[in-house]
């Protein structure tokens, strides 16, 4: 039996207390916080899904209880290693291990919200330490990386190449600041081609402030204290991270048609860009992407029926194949048509030609052959 103390501290205590997990419900993914909710309520919610997940108080159930059971089972029947992992990161809970470990944590976690609370405050101290050893380090770091700026060297069976910016700056999109990209997808980008090459810190600090351009470069040079790629990240998200919901994106994808002088394959990869702005799922895109084909519904028949992205492409491949098939074929018919009709004028005037009085002789029609 719990005393009147404890009582108190379970009712007040929920996820939009602990200040660390509050940020992370705020910043999480469209499809990360779908999760939670899922987990927490059984089901996907709508708009005020982080509202709600902000409210929650815990599990009531007992750890050794049917229902706490039933819901690690359910966990590790409906979401994947990496969707387990994300919800884990999300309630700054240890998100290595295997399946079945990431479910029960993430259970007892909510059923007792006092370890989501200790783990989130373990990670704040973590992060100020790193920060203080960041700044301790920094100066270190410049004057040991003087040349850095310049080239980036990758050792690869035995030989060594040099990257300077020149060199990558067609590898790597530039930030402005604009809609048109979205900053967290930028970034991510961004690092797929630093681990690519193996930047460091600095260089990613350094490569980073060269890719922005426009609005975004103009913010970054007017703020001070930016010494650190994660802190160049962190302010960048923080001016230009825009919420896009899935209602704005789903009218993109309506609006979008294909144009005449885009390939079947540049169009789809234009809506499926589109696409990786928010959580569209698979079948949705590859509905969107047939009706933005201006074509006969028999010959988009083709496209349906597809279960994967990979299946669709391979539709897709089949079907522009058709289209160049069929195009040839009406361009021959036309052809033969014209030759008919041309073949058939010069019958009829040869006809014509024969039935008028003329010399047999010498084809004068103003007497007659003797």
């Amino acid at each position: 039996m719990k005393d009147d103390e404890s009582i108190i501290t379970d009712v007040m205590t929920t996820l939009g207390n602990i200040g660390r997990v509050e940020k992370n419900i705020t910043k999480a993914p469209v499809k990360v916080a779908r999760i939670l909710h899922r987990i927490v309520y059984n089901q996907e919610g709508d708009r005020r899904n982080r509202k709600r997940l902000r409210q929650f108080e815990g599990f009531t159930f007992d750890a050794d209880s049917d229902e706490y059971k039933n819901k690690v089972s359910s966990l590790r029947r409906d979401f994947d290693e990496k969707d387990l992992a994300a919800t884990c990161s999300l309630l700054c809970l240890d998100y290595s291990g295997e399946k079945g470990e990431l479910a029960n944590r993430i259970i007892e976690g909510l059923r007792d919200l006092a370890i989501i609370e200790e783990a989130a405050g373990k990670e704040e101290d973590e992060d100020e330490a790193e920060e203080d050893d960041e700044e301790e380090s920094e100066r270190e770091e410049i004057q040991e990386k003087q040349n850095v700026i310049r080239t980036n060297t990758t050792e690869s069976a035995g030989y060594r190449f040099s990257f300077g910016f020149r060199d990558i700056e067609n590898a790597v999109r530039q930030f402005d600041g604009e809609k048109s990209l979205p900053v967290r997808k930028w970034i991510e980008e961004f690092e797929d081609t630093a681990t690519l090459l193996k930047w460091d810190e600095m260089q990613k600090l350094v490569f980073g402030k060269k890719s922005l351009t426009g609005l975004a470069k103009l913010y970054i040079q007017s703020e001070t204290g930016i010494t650190t790629w994660r802190k160049l990240k962190k302010a960048l998200i923080e001016e230009f991270d825009v919420k896009i919901t899935d209602a704005d994106l789903h009218r993109q994808l309506t609006r979008r048609r294909r144009m005449k002088e885009e390939s079947i394959q540049q169009y789809f990869l234009i809506m499926k860009e589109i696409a990786s702005k928010g959580n569209i799922k698979d079948d949705s895109l590859m509905e969107y992407v047939i009706d933005g084909v201006d074509d006969e519904s028999v010959n988009k028949s083709i496209l349906y029926g597809a279960e994967t992205i990979k299946e669709f492409k391979i539709k897709l491949c089949h079907f522009e194949r058709m289209k160049e098939k069929t195009t040839a074929k009406v361009t021959r018919d036309k052809d033969l048509k014209k030759s008919n009709k041309d073949s058939t004028t010069r019958t009829e005037q040869f006809q014509d030609r024969n039935k008028t009085n003329h010399c047999y002789n010498c084809g004068d029609t103003d007497h007659k052959s003797a």
